[in-house]
C-alpha cells in the first residue's frame, strides 16, 4: 500500500472494499484513504527512468482515476455517502528551481479540494 508500489490504490481500495463489505449495509462509517500513489516516487506510472516529473504524476492520477469506480459503486449501494477529496499538499516540478514538497511554494500549498455526494442505489 506504500509510496514504492506501482499497485498501491488497488490494494489499497481491495482493503477498503473487504471492510465495507465486512459491515451492515446501515451501518456508518468513516472511511479515511491516503492515497499514497499520487506521492512521490511516480516515475513508474510512466516509465522506468527513475526521475519524476509532471508527466509521471499526471500518469498516477490517471491511475488513481481508474481503480475509484469499485470503490464508489461498492459505496453507493450502502446509503448516500459524503466524499471529500483533497491532497495533503502539492508538488515542485522545477518550480522556482525546485523539486518535491519541502518548500513554501503556491504549488506546494495550495491543494485541489472537492465535496459531493454519491447517491444511493
Amino acid at each position: 500500500m506504500g509510496i514504492t508500489s506501482p499497485d498501491s490504490t488497488r490494494v489499497q481500495i481491495a482493503c477498503a472494499l473487504d471492510v465495507l463489505r465486512s459491515l451492515d449495509r446501515k451501518q456508518k462509517l468513516f472511511l479515511f484513504l491516503n492515497i499514497s500513489a499520487l506521492h512521490q516516487p511516480n516515475f513508474f506510472y510512466l516509465d522506468k527512468s527513475g526521475k519524476d516529473s509532471l508527466e509521471s504524476h499526471k500518469a498516477a492520477l490517471r491511475y488513481v482515476d481508474s481503480q475509484l469506480n469499485d470503490l464508489f459503486q461498492a459505496m453507493q449501494m450502502r446509503n448516500p455517502t459524503f466524499c471529500i477529496v483533497c491532497s495533503d499538499h502539492g508538488t515542485a516540478f522545477g518550480d522556482h528551481g525546485y523539486d518535491g514538497h519541502r518548500i513554501g511554494l503556491d504549488v506546494v500549498w495550495t491543494v485541489p479540494y472537492a465535496d459531493f455526494f454519491l447517491p444511493f442505489l
